[in-house]
């Protein structure tokens, strides 16, 4: 039997971004791999500032590229900004596997701010000295689990 043939990876493009033009949206089902050449993003969750980037040579979009799944974040312009764009990651994974390495230490260094971030609401929780049932609630949610409702406090007078 003859294998179908095979079609050429899409070529990469360079595409430039205006101050406050969005590079992609969270939950956008897009795949492409944005490779930052020059000037400063912003990066959004769920409307919230997380941090901004600005080093040449960042990857962007890297969840959406290895994983198929819709953007986890909002990336927009803070400066004019250059990207080059690679529609099929595992085309340029097969031509360079350094880039492999390169986005293993990008998500490596992700997961280790992600860390501190909840380390730090954690301590912001204890010291604040929520009930227990917000404590119950936030870990089933840091645990994947069905989110708890936290009862409204009663009002005695």
């Amino acid at each position: 039997m003859e294998e179908a043939p095979r079609r050429a990876p899409a070529a990469p493009q360079t595409l430039t971004y205006t101050p406050g033009q969005y590079v992609f949206r969270e939950e956008e089902h897009s795949f492409e791999l944005f490779v930052l050449e020059e000037g400063t993003v912003e990066v959004f969750v769920s409307e919230e500032k997380l941090t901004e980037i600005s080093e040449p040579g960042s990857y962007l979009g890297e969840i959406g590229a290895l994983l198929k799944r819709p953007r986890a974040a909002t990336v927009r312009a803070k400066t004019a900004c250059r990207f080059t764009i690679y529609p099929d990651f595992q085309a340029l994974s097969q031509a360079d596997p350094a880039v492999l390495l390169k986005i293993s230490e990008t998500l490596a260094q992700r997961l280790v701010d992600m860390n501190e971030r909840v380390d730090r609401i954690w301590g912001a929780l204890y010291r604040l000295r929520v009930g227990q049932d917000v404590i119950d609630s936030v870990q089933a949610a840091v645990r994947g689990e069905k989110r708890i409702p936290v009862a409204p406090k009663k009002k005695w007078f």
